[in-house]
């Protein structure tokens, strides 16, 4: 009966379809009934409409709108259009400068019909606010090189974007903590700033790294691609030098980066007058002492295990058990630990979808573009950097555009109609003496609806901002952006023209911006501060009930935990798998290939478990010599056969059963490799593959007792009145040891 459309100005054709699917009945037949009341209601404004790139139909929430009123009105029904002109966000110069940006000129395009006129009210009258505008950066002029002369060295020029974040960095930093928010009664802290940008640039990056020079806080960019990023490039490079050694670039790369650290100077003796290879040259220094034997043995070393372990298994023990992540981070800084956390994440999603090869995740890595996305709104006081697109729904009291410019939509292949067909239309970028009419008419309808969505790129991001606007730019002249804001400005009453000073509030003396003003318009505070309007408004309304101010008791997250990790399993640590204590990864290996056999095989009649052993222990995969596939059946069948384990395998007992339970008010979950339900009592088995085995009860770990008892103290709540007895597996020499209640009682959780 009711129907709601949100955000209905970014719509595709096929969303619209689906709504006119289910309203279709509204308007004829029985969806006619007298005693209906059937509405539908849509949200949207069009001027905000800037995902056409992902199939947005902007045009689509008019044309929907007219086919609504149609049917309404044909049927006497009640159609409405409410235009909601009023804004309780920003202040009034914000809208102003956002009425004045839209009232002529190209920037109408997209955003005001023909003959239409933007006008904002604002809620928040009398509520101080700003908008100021900065002359252009102007880029430096790169010095020609004399004709005929070889410079010795490239010539260095301060880059626009570069300074221009630099600039903007410094006048951060002097408005955190000095300058007020007369709205809010306070000054501005890292929180309020939101700095928006077209797409990310290299400016993005500088920007965050000027930033982090002078101490300011920021939250980083709101996406990255795990490829572009230096600590990730690092780990890269040791991946390419263990898949190819030749790759010298690659190896130079790998050993002045923090995983390796060594000098320039270091590098250049290493490299210059070498009579081979540089991988060549560098083991020439194994075993040796020194920054370049130590390098040798290191990368020496992973090589040989490369080819026995998965991706995963090799970054996260270099940047565990090796220390590759401290060195990264030290010399990156913190920024550098979200991608190296990812690549790692990457490394396991890489192995859950294919064979786990190391040459396959790089490859897979780099072409399929990994990307990390940071939440937008959190709770960390920190300056926030986005996309106009990240930001759709966002605001901040204090907007920062800076215009670095945005894509031209140069695609040499555009999709046309043609003869009633949708037809790929090619031309090459450089030629335009081959742009066919054809083409020529699709790049035009292309560009126009391209440049209406700038336009409405820019309303969106100019209508972010709560009380303050900075606008700012770089280039030998005003266009994009830029152009339109200014000339905004100058169509305002009321604007201020101050000189611009980037020394005063710190910014690099390279910065060579226009001599021309900078422009601002203010507006003072003449009303009550907002906190204060709230505190009245919550007066009006009634006092408060006590729990709406005190702070939420702290939610109780009651993670369950495994028998074998208790608190207190310290005395027999284990080596990470593949790790430096445990090179080849063989503990781990015949252990898995132990626990399969023992699980699989009591399922085959005793006849065929041999030959199915046998099949199982050849496989490649699992690397076991001749002799280790001998001794591990030999192992295995022995413990099937022995005559005290015959319960323990018997037809109805359970390989790998779960249990979960509570003891001492902890949630307890875990897995027993063997269980044995019957009237009288229940058996659990524990498979252990230590070489050689303890000779009695006396000489078994701690941890294992301690592991054993928590699984008894669960199964004694599942099974009461039942006996739990508790026996561990010894593979080696088939051995079964039952471990007496008196023992287990001196571990059990509770003890």
């Amino acid at each position: 009966d009711h129907i709601l459309l949100d955000e209905a100005q970014d719509t595709n054709p096929a969303q619209w379809g689906i709504a006119n699917a289910l309203t279709a009945e509204f308007f004829v037949g029985a969806g006619r009934r007298d005693n209906a009341h059937r509405t539908i209601f849509a949200v949207g404004d069009v001027k905000q409409a800037i995902y056409g790139f992902q199939g947005a139909d902007a045009a689509g929430f008019g044309r929907w709108e007219g086919e609504y009123r149609r049917r309404v009105q044909g049927l006497d029904g009640q159609f409405e259009k409410v235009d909601l002109n009023v804004s309780f966000r920003s202040t009034a110069p914000v809208l102003a400068l956002v009425d004045a940006v839209f009232a002529d000129g190209p920037a109408r395009a997209g955003v005001v019909a023909d003959g239409a006129r933007l006008e904002h009210l604002p809620d928040r009258a009398g509520q101080a606010g700003r908008v100021e505008l900065w002359p252009l950066l102007r880029p430096a002029e790169k010095p020609k090189a004399p004709a005929w002369e070889v410079p010795e060295a490239p010539a260095r020029v301060a880059d626009a974007a570069g300074l221009l974040a630099e600039a903007l960095a410094a006048r951060i930093a002097a408005m955190i903590g000095r300058e007020a928010l007369p709205a809010r009664g306070r000054t501005i802290r890292p929180g309020d700033i939101l700095v928006l940008v077209r797409r990310r640039t290299g400016f993005v990056q500088r920007l965050v790294r000027a930033l982090k020079e002078r101490h300011v806080p920021v939250g980083g960019v709101d996406r990255i691609t795990l490829v572009e990023q230096i600590a990730v490039q690092d780990l890269l490079a040791l991946c390419d030098v263990l898949l190819l050694p030749e790759d010298d670039l690659q190896l130079a790369a790998l050993l002045r980066s923090p995983l390796v650290g060594l000098t320039d100077e270091a590098l250049f003796g290493l490299a210059h007058d070498r009579p081979g290879s540089l991988f060549g040259a560098l083991m020439r220094h194994r075993g040796g002492a020194g920054a370049l034997g130590a390098a040798a043995d290191w990368i020496a070393g992973l090589g040989n295990r490369a080819d026995l372990i998965g991706p995963h298994a090799l970054l996260a023990g270099v940047l565990g058990e090796e220390g590759g992540r401290a060195r990264l981070l030290a010399r990156l800084g913190p920024d550098a630990a979200d991608p190296l956390d990812e690549v790692l994440n990457a490394a396991l999603d890489y192995e859950r979808r294919h064979p786990p090869s190391l040459q396959g995740f790089v490859d897979w890595l780099r072409r399929g573009g990994a990307e990390i996305k940071r939440e937008a709104e959190g709770g960390a006081d920190a300056i926030r950097i986005m996309t106009v697109h990240g930001a759709k729904g966002l605001q901040a009291p204090v907007v920062i555009i800076p215009d670095v410019g945005g894509g031209k939509g140069e695609k040499e292949i555009r999709w046309g109609r043609l003869d009633g067909l949708d037809l790929p239309l090619w031309a090459p970028r450089s030629r335009k003496e081959y742009r066919a009419p054809a083409w020529r008419d699709v790049f035009d309808r292309d560009e126009a609806a391209r440049l209406e969505e700038e336009n409405r790129l820019l309303y969106v991001a100019l209508t972010r901002a709560e009380d303050r606007l900075l606008v700012c730019g770089w280039g030998k002249e005003p266009k994009g952006w830029y152009a339109a804001i200014e000339a905004g400005f100058r169509r305002l009453e009321g604007v201020a023209e101050t000189p611009f000073e980037a020394a005063a509030f710190g910014a690099p003396a390279a910065c060579d911006f226009a001599a021309a003003p900078g422009l601002a318009l203010d507006c003072p505070q003449v009303s009550a501060l907002l906190t204060e309007r709230a505190a009245a408004q919550g007066e009006a309304a009634g006092p408060l009930p006590g729990w709406a101010t005190r702070p939420a008791p702290p939610e109780a997250i009651e993670l369950a935990i495994a028998p074998s990790a208790l608190p207190g399993e310290t005395e027999t640590p284990a080596a990470a798998p593949h790790g430096v204590a445990d090179p080849g990864g063989r503990r781990f290996r015949r252990g898995r290939v132990v626990h399969a056999l023992l699980q699989h095989l009591p399922e085959l009649p005793v006849a065929a478990r041999e030959a199915a052993a046998r099949r199982f222990l050849g496989r490649p995969g699992h690397g076991l010599a001749a002799a280790e596939q001998a001794e591990t059946l030999a192992e295995v069948l022995a413990l099937l056969a022995a005559p005290e384990a015959a319960a323990a395998f018997a037809p109805g007992s359970l390989a790998e059963a779960p249990i979960a339970g509570r003891i001492g008010g902890r949630p307890v979950a875990g897995q027993v490799d063997r269980l044995v339900v019957t009237p009288e009592r229940v058996v659990v088995l524990d498979y252990k593959t230590n070489r050689p085995p303890p000779e009695g009860v006396a000489q078994v770990p701690a941890l294992y007792l301690r592991q054993m008892a928590a699984y008894r103290a669960v199964l004694r709540q599942a099974f009461p009145g039942r006996a739990v007895e508790c026996v561990l597996v010894w593979t080696y020499g088939a051995r079964l040891m039952p471990l007496p209640a008196a023992l287990l009682d001196a571990h059990a959780p509770a003890a």
